[in-house]
């Protein structure tokens, strides 16, 4: 992974982490909160993992682009 990905991957997972209250009364709103929740976990995990093992995550989206056009 470059610099520039490691950056931009770090500022990623501080943006998945930072409380977004407005989106969270939405989701309360709409009976999704727990869900949103969960999601906002398995996130942080992927990207936690592609951080510890110095993988891009920008790699494993792109493949499943490619998969899924094809």
């Amino acid at each position: 992974m470059t610099e520039q990905e490691k950056l931009a991957l770090d500022l990623f997972i501080e943006s998945v982490m930072t409380p977004d209250s407005e989106l969270r009364v939405v989701a309360h709103e709409q009976g999704c909160f727990d869900e949103l929740m969960e999601v906002r976990k398995n996130v942080l995990e992927f990207l936690y993992q592609c951080e510890s093992l110095n993988k891009s995550p920008f790699s494993w989206f792109h493949s499943l682009l490619v998969t899924s056009s094809t």
